[in-house]
């Protein structure tokens, strides 16, 4: 009879655990590699990152009181023709018109313009006027004061709109 080596043979449960043991020095390797790859859940907001709703660009400032140069048609001219510039008040005189879907209020009345803030639905604004483009300047009431700009007239309604948050 001759005499057979053997080799050692791994048993099941050691394959198993060798899986294992390799399976959890991968997922180590993943996890140090996407630390760098991803930023992280620090509630630090990194530099450079604004992730704001409002526009906080301070070289942009909110579309003029009265632009004579562009047509506008105020809607105050209508009632009297008093002059929007000459009113002393802080409250807008206008069309009280409601936001229908999320709309940027913009600097200019062109699509490509800087956005000012993203308005709700049902968000009140006062319509000062509106331009040859389909533009309507709008006045809306911000927490941190009144925002003059320029939304596209078929996000607008006169129509009461509940708001998104109601």
């Amino acid at each position: 009879m001759k005499n057979k080596r053997t080799r050692p043979v791994l048993s099941g449960a050691a394959g198993v655990i060798a899986i294992v043991v390799v399976g959890i020095f991968m997922l180590c390797v993943i996890f140090l590699i996407a630390k760098g790859l991803f930023s992280s859940n620090s509630s630090e907001v990194p530099n450079g990152l604004n992730t704001a709703t409002l526009n906080t660009n301070t070289d942009v400032t909110a579309a003029p009181a009265q632009t004579e140069a562009t047509g506008t048609t105020l809607a105050s001219d209508s009632d009297g023709g008093q002059d929007a510039s000459s009113e002393a008040d802080d409250q807008p005189q206008g069309d009280l018109m409601y936001v229908l879907e999320y709309a940027y209020l913009h600097v200019t009345p062109d699509n490509e313009s800087e956005n000012i803030i993203c308005l709700s639905p049902g968000c009140q604004v006062t319509a000062q006027g509106q331009e040859d483009n389909g533009y309507v300047k709008v006045t809306f009431q911000n927490v941190d004061g009144p925002l003059t700009g320029y939304v596209y007239k078929d996000y607008l309604t006169t129509e009461y709109v509940q708001p998104a948050w109601e």
